[in-house]
């Protein structure tokens, strides 16, 4: 009797302590798992956190605004020239680019500014025609290296005509100020007046090794 009594007691125990153990188990895992819970959840908010300075960071700014002030820094430079070193050394001397460089920086009011890009303009305008009698002279009506200047030039008399409006076209639909389209305009074909007395005056430059621009008053207006 005092055995199955032994037996029964012992059973009861191996139950108990199996039972603890499973137990022990079980928090076991319920605790490793809310850890892991807790650190996604904290990886989770860094990441969200992360997303958040990024996107604070790479916030676009308002580009129309920048395009604006980038046009408006470009408005005013002269660019530069190409032809041999002497050459633009003797250019880069000129009146008329003394003229503008200087007027349009103390230009107090837009209508001034247009003044002066368009008496630039038309001082260009003028040196082209000057310096195409010089090498009619120079080299002769008839020769072959006129004829060519000739044809040349032809061209871009042509080709000025459908530039203006091309010119006139773009900068109305570029967003530029109504304040500022005329400044624009202006200064974009006295560019083209500069670009297309740069060729001349090299032309020359090759035939004389001098560099003769001036300013002709009668043309501003």
């Amino acid at each position: 009797m005092k055995r199955i009594i032994s037996l029964i007691l012992i059973t009861l125990m191996l139950f108990s302590l199996a039972a603890c153990s499973n137990n022990e188990v079980t928090e076991s895992k319920i605790e490793s798992t809310s850890s892991e819970s807790e650190v996604l959840t904290e990886n989770n908010e860094e990441s969200e956190n992360a997303e958040e300075n990024v996107e604070s960071v790479f916030t676009p700014s308002d580009m129309s605004t920048a395009i604006q002030i980038i046009d408006g820094e470009k408005n005013g430079e002269l660019p530069e020239i190409e032809g041999p070193d002497k050459f633009v050394e003797l250019f880069l001397k000129n009146p008329i680019d003394a003229y503008y460089i200087e007027e349009i920086s103390m230009a107090p009011s837009v209508s001034a500014m247009l003044n002066v890009t368009n008496n630039s303009m038309k001082y260009w305008e003028a040196e082209i025609n000057s310096v195409y009698s010089e090498l009619m002279v120079l080299m002769g009506e008839d020769s072959e290296e006129f004829k060519k200047i000739k044809l040349e030039q032809n061209a871009w008399i042509n080709d000025i005509a459908v530039s203006t409006q091309e010119i006139k076209a773009e900068i109305e639909n570029s967003g530029v100020d109504g304040s500022m389209i005329n400044i624009e305009i202006s200064y974009r074909l006295m560019l083209l007046q500069r670009g297309r007395a740069v060729e001349l005056l090299c032309s020359a430059y090759n035939l004389t090794g001098e560099v003769d621009v001036t300013i002709t008053d009668e043309a501003a207006g």
